[in-house]
């Protein structure tokens, strides 16, 4: 009889190891149509006025660009905590003053002093006076640049065609091999990693206006994004392919990457529905979206409740993308009751914690993406 019992349990085991290292691709067919307009957003004029007032008068380094923290922590290091300045930020930026020149040739002038290498890649982070810290490039941040030159170049009608088709020319050469985009390029070696949230949808689908290589590299990418879900039970992406045996029993999801990923998705008509409908019924379940998720064994084990401004915000861009505009006002309204209102305070107008005295470029950049009009770097349907 206990004979019999270690067969069953064996057999169990090996059923289960089977199917969780075998997993069934998941295949959506019902995808959201991106509509890529703006809402009406004049009712939050006022607080996206204040927060850019944060972000340039106490985020901003002169000749720079927005620091990553408006604490300084008094460290350098290649994990930002401090007054370092990422591409991220820089990119963001561009995005975000692409209704003001002034601005956008300002960020950009910056950029191409302190960021550029002799490769024109774009190194991922310098310190406050400008000096590199890393040579290393980061592929999203290459393209989100790219995206808001072709913009600027759009909106303005002044050349600066040029520096788009010459970054996107040196992101091809130097991080994409055999029609994948990898993470980053050091100055002498390609990583093999495939972050799929890096994965810019929309603006390589724009480059195969000018090079028809990057219409592989959307292929590629979005087949790529499209295997890394995880189950039909559990409908997150997975951060990259750097798959090992662990990871197909656990996943741990960090939320501002999976949303990322569904934000390139919406922007090319690609985001299936049952995955969106599960981020809406997430939040209509719980009352907010968590930080992170744990995924067991293919199924949502447990929600940590640690929210972000970024979240909220990056959930609104979607819904707009998708022509949601109850989720979208939702996903506002979570996300404005992170920014300080208090006109005595230093960080008036940010989304910051009062009590640390911390506040971060990203969540201060998407959130004022996500209140802004956004006609500016999408082209309207």
């Amino acid at each position: 009889m206990k004979y019999i019992k270690v067969c069953i349990s064996i057999l169990i085991l090996f059923v289960v190891i089977f199917f969780v290292l075998n997993p069934k691709e998941v295949v959506l067919d019902s995808k959201m149509q991106s509509t890529l307009t703006s809402f009406n957003k004049s009712k939050y004029v006022d607080n996206l006025k204040s927060l850019e007032s944060f972000i340039y008068d106490k985020m901003y380094i002169d000749n720079v660009g927005v620091k990553t923290n408006f604490l300084n922590t008094n460290t350098i290091d290649v994990i930002a905590s401090g007054h370092e300045v990422l591409s991220e930020s820089m990119g963001l930026s561009l995005l975000l003053s692409l209704n003001d020149k002034e601005q956008f040739d300002e960020t950009l002038n910056s950029l191409k002093e302190n960021f550029m290498t002799k490769n024109s890649l774009i190194k991922w982070i310098v310190d406050s006076n400008g000096d590199a810290i890393s040579s290393s490039n980061a592929s999203i941040d290459d393209l989100r640049i790219t995206r808001s030159l072709l913009f600027a170049d759009k909106n303005w009608s002044i050349d600066y065609l040029s520096l788009a088709l010459e970054l996107a020319s040196s992101l091809k050469e130097y991080n994409v091999e055999d029609g994948l985009l990898y993470d980053f390029y050091d100055g002498t070696s390609l990583t093999n990693s495939i972050t799929f949230c890096y994965l810019d949808l929309y603006t390589m689908e724009k480059l195969t206006h000018f090079d028809a290589k990057w219409g592989e590299v959307f292929n590629n990418s979005l087949k790529s994004i499209n295997k890394s879900l995880i189950s039909e039970s559990a409908l997150f992406y997975k951060k990259d392919n750097q798959d090992n045996i662990i990871d197909n029993f656990f996943y741990e999801i960090n939320m501002i990457e999976h949303l990322l990923t569904m934000l390139h998705l919406s922007e090319v008509n690609e985001l299936p529905t049952k995955v969106y409908k599960l981020l809406v019924d997430e939040f209509n379940t719980q009352g907010y979206l968590p930080g992170r998720y744990s995924i067991l064994l293919n199924r949502i084990s447990m929600a940590k409740n640690m929210e972000s401004t970024a979240v909220y915000a990056l959930a609104a861009m979607i819904a707009e993308n998708v022509g949601d505009e109850d989720f979208f006002k939702r996903m506002i309204k979570k996300m404005l009751s992170f920014q300080i209102i208090n006109e005595e305070s230093e960080l008036f107008g940010g989304f910051a914690d009062e009590d640390s005295l911390q506040a971060f470029s990203f969540d201060n950049l998407m959130a004022a993406l996500a209140l802004s009009e956004r006609r500016y770097y999408y082209e309207q349907k």
